[in-house]
């Protein structure tokens, strides 16, 4: 019998199988446990990547909103800083007015002591 079989990247002739029939229930056993052992450590490998597929994309989102939150920021500092400008140069009126107003004051002789 020309029958071959391949055990561990080496062939050895089937006449081994002949003396020992345990021998190749044995192999064929490593080769589904083998098998089963490839799949046990792909199958959660490929799960694995699928989540971290998805972190990414996640973290593109969360990426860009927290530009978009820094920005608005920005935005708010730059109108908070608007308004403190107006609002001092709302105090330099008033006391403008206080000014002229004291003057008047003074030249009516309305002031009391």
């Amino acid at each position: 019998m020309a029958e071959e079989r391949e055990c561990q990247g080496s062939i050895e002739p089937a006449t081994d199988s002949l003396l020992f029939p345990w021998r190749i229930q044995s192999l064929r056993q490593e080769k589904i446990v083998t098998e089963n052992v490839e799949n046990l450590i792909l199958e959660p490998l490929h799960a694995i990547r699928a989540d971290v597929g998805k972190i990414k994309e996640d973290m593109g989102t969360v990426k860009q909103r927290l530009t978009s939150v820094a920005s608005q920021i920005a935005q708010l500092r730059g109108q908070i800083a608007h308004l403190h400008g107006g609002n001092a140069i709302v105090h330099s009126r008033i006391d403008g007015v206080e000014k002229r107003l004291d003057r008047i004051e003074r030249r009516l002789e309305l002031t009391l002591v």
